[in-house]
């Protein structure tokens, strides 16, 4: 029976099947699409972890939900007393981050994530610490399409 080992050059990082005792390594085309194929996977793997606390990170929401979830009287939970007033034009995830900035200011220790409802046409721009392990200090300013502020809940 006929054995085989796996040689890996650590100077080239080339690695062949080797038949016996043989101490030569070959690279062949496969080899080195293979390796480009582990290389692109390991690197989405070790990134996208970090990529969950990104400020480009949108998602949906329901807004029906939020409204039936909290009564007037909740701890933490603003309905009025806002900033964003005045009617204005939100086309985007930034517009949206950039209005919630008015009542919420991000602070060096923050991140936010931005959520859509379609439907009702609003957003949900979510404030939080960066260190997923504290539990609260996290904000959610609710903005209408035309960039009024309808609700804010923080200390979750």
């Amino acid at each position: 029976m006929e054995s085989k080992n796996l040689i890996i050059d650590p100077s080239t990082r080339a690695f062949a099947l080797a038949q016996d005792d043989t101490k030569y390594i070959t690279q062949g085309k496969g080899d080195v699409f293979v390796k480009n194929v582990l290389s692109i996977l390991l690197f989405l793997l070790l990134a996208l972890p970090f990529a969950s606390c990104s400020a480009n990170e949108t998602g949906s929401f329901s807004w029906a939900d939020v409204q039936s979830e909290y009564e007037e009287d909740d701890a933490g939970v603003r309905r009025d007393g806002f900033v964003n007033v005045t009617e204005t034009a939100v086309n985007n995830a930034d517009d949206a981050f950039r209005l919630a900035s008015n009542e919420h200011e991000l602070r060096s220790d923050e991140s936010y994530s931005v959520y859509y409802d379609k439907a009702a046409d609003m957003w949900r721009i979510s404030f939080f610490p960066k260190d997923k392990n504290i539990d609260g200090g996290c904000v959610d300013v609710y903005l209408s399409g035309d960039g009024l502020t309808e609700l804010i809940v923080a200390g979750e």
